[in-house]
């Protein structure tokens, strides 16, 4: 199973950026010829790089979502430090 990647775009032209999405190195180099800007049409684009989205750590401060979550759940979200430490007190508050 190919996973879709993105390729990210510049247009000459107008400097719009934009993505287009590809499933393999063949299909990339096709559409280096051709991938056409969104805004104003043209053909004249350049590639720059691959869309990924940022990694991140379960050292990170929790989520908005996961300290939403602990309130609701009953416990305090003010004494969570880290992302990890939210995936435990969920689970923790889940089985009770």
């Amino acid at each position: 199973m190919n996973k879709k990647k993105k390729q990210i775009y510049i247009c000459y032209d107008c400097r719009n950026r934009f993505l287009v999405s590809y499933a393999g190195h063949i299909v990339l180099q096709q559409q280096k010829r051709n991938a056409q800007c969104q805004r104003c049409g043209s053909k004249n684009t350049y590639a720059v790089g691959l869309a990924e989205k940022p990694k991140t750590s379960l050292n990170d401060k929790p989520t908005i979502k996961q300290l939403e979550y602990i309130k609701s759940l009953g416990g305090n979200p003010k004494r969570v430090t880290t992302k990890r430490e939210a995936s435990e007190i969920i689970n923790r508050l889940k089985k009770q």
